[in-house]
């Protein structure tokens, strides 16, 4: 199965507003508001995209959480897995790794060099996706207008 266009076109809408909205636009307990988009906001950039998959086209979604890139233990990373896709839209924060702002792909360098890696599926009602969920609604109204 390939993922629909509609879906890369809206997941490539997605990383183009972040780039474009300023900090103040994101609530303050959100890694929008205190990092410089995409460094810092892996985690809640992949629960944008979960609720986007989730709630727009109806795929299962499993969020990845990732540790130990190549060399740095300390490092941490998430992405988002449908369909045994890799969708990632900010593995360029990292320095060194040659790497395209949006990643979707079924096969990944990059991501096979974490050392742990951990999926639960990504569920929409979750009551702490709340302030993620504000800037969802948010990010698809920009995109909408």
């Amino acid at each position: 199965m390939t993922l629909q266009k509609s879906i890369l076109k809206d997941i490539s809408a997605f990383r183009q507003t972040l780039e474009l909205l300023d900090k103040n636009n994101f609530p303050s307990i959100t890694s929008f508001y205190c990092c410089d988009f995409p460094r810092g906001c892996c985690g809640d950039t992949t629960e944008l995209l979960g609720f986007l998959l989730t709630l727009k086209y109806q795929q299962e979604c499993l969020y990845v959480s990732a540790t130990g890139l190549g060399d740095n233990y300390g490092i941490s990373h998430a992405w988002l897995q449908v369909d045994g896709y890799i969708i990632d839209i900010t593995a360029d924060q990292f320095n060194g790794y040659d790497v395209e702002a949006i990643i979707v792909t079924k096969d990944s360098y990059f991501h096979s060099l974490f050392h742990e890696v951990r999926k639960h599926k990504f569920i929409v009602n979750d009551p702490q996706l709340s302030s993620i969920k504000h800037v969802y609604e948010k990010v698809l109204n920009k995109i909408n207008n």
